[in-house]
C-alpha cells in the first residue's frame, strides 16, 4: 500500500467524519429537513468507521506478510 493512497484514504475518513458530525450538530439547514439531516450524519458517520476498520484490517494484513 503506497502512501499516497494512505494518506488519501485518513484524509477521506476525516472528511466523512467531520461532515457527519456536522450535520449531527447544526441547526436546521435549507437544503435537508432535520430528520434526515440527522440521518444522513449518522450514515456518514458509519461509513467513515467502515473505511477505517477497513484501512485497519489492510495495514495490518500487509504488515503480516
Amino acid at each position: 500500500m503506497s502512501k499516497i493512497y494512505l494518506y488519501f484514504n485518513m484524509l477521506m475518513i476525516a472528511v466523512y467524519a467531520i461532515m457527519s458530525i456536522f450535520l449531527i450538530f447544526a441547526k436546521q439547514l435549507n437544503l435537508l429537513p432535520q430528520p434526515q439531516q440527522k440521518w444522513l450524519g449518522g450514515v456518514l458517520m458509519v461509513y467513515a468507521v467502515f473505511r477505517a476498520v477497513t484501512l485497519y484490517k489492510k495495514r495490518k494484513a500487509q504488515h503480516e506478510e
